[in-house]
């Protein structure tokens, strides 16, 4: 079983890494698409694998974080509600008052981004918490504020972006064509993406924060909690069965306490 949650680490650093190579490759040709950007997704599924790895691992160590990770599986599916929920009440809203009169109704659509990344970095924090050090707590929880401190300014910088395109989509209503709409906002899906910049910083952080349980799980200093049937041989670090007075891999004979 302990290959399930290293595995699961080592995915979701390979997808944070990738998402990192994406944002800083929108970032430098302006939110231009470009084959690299593709694999951005790819690099977000990676990540998925690698957290369902770590659910299905959660026994690996200990009880206290088969719970955080529980915690982590309850606070993700409350995270789609809230957010299918808020998005909804917005567009009721700007359906209600008028769309076409208040373009701008929907901006709040847009604090999803904040309350999204509140929510996921708890969501890391729980699936993280059991398995660092120390020192990797510390980075864990400065990931989680600079997350949020990203967030906003993002959610900042991306307001005034989507005012100024809907705005003028709005007020050239009988003279802009359909062509120029879509023109206008692939340019602003590009400004937007390319605002996923500020989020380096937090998933660098992140990528700190999950090697160091990596390689405490790699090296063996953090290892998993055997069941009664089970113990671990102190020569070659192999699983044996309790009930064994010699080591079926190594050969070392184990001391009676009978």
């Amino acid at each position: 079983m302990q290959s399930y949650t290293r595995t699961g680490l080592l995915l979701i650093m390979i997808g944070i890494i990738v998402g990192i190579t994406t944002n800083i490759s929108l970032f430098l040709t302006e939110g231009q698409i470009t084959p690299l950007t593709y694999v951005g997704s790819i690099g977000g599924l990676l990540s998925l694998i690698g957290i369902i790895l770590m659910v299905a691992g959660r026994k690996e160590f200990g009880e206290r974080h088969r719970k955080f990770v529980i915690y982590a599986i309850v606070l993700f599916i409350f995270s789609m509600v809230i957010s299918a929920v808020f998005i909804s009440i917005i567009i009721f809203l700007a359906v209600v008052q008028g769309f076409g009169r208040d373009p701008n109704v929907l901006n709040y659509i847009l604090y999803v981004i904040p309350i999204g990344a509140i929510l996921g970095g708890l969501n890391y924090i729980f699936l993280l918490y059991e398995l660092e050090s120390k020192e990797g707590k510390i980075i864990l929880f400065v990931a989680f504020i600079v997350t949020i401190i990203t967030s906003v300014i993002m959610t900042i910088n991306i307001i005034p972006i989507y005012e100024e395109t809907i705005g003028f989509i709005y007020s050239h209503a009988g003279e802009i064509t359909s062509a120029d709409i879509t023109s206008l906002t692939t340019e602003l899906t590009q400004k937007i993406s390319s605002a996923g910049i500020y989020g380096v910083i937090n998933s660098a952080l992140l990528l700190i924060a999950i090697y160091i349980p990596y390689g405490r799980i790699k090296s063996g200093g953090l290892a998993p909690v055997l069941p009664n049937s089970l113990k671990r041989c102190m020569s070659c670090g192999r699983v044996v069965p309790s009930d064994s007075t010699v080591c079926a891999y190594c050969g070392r004979r184990f001391e009676s306490h009978l």
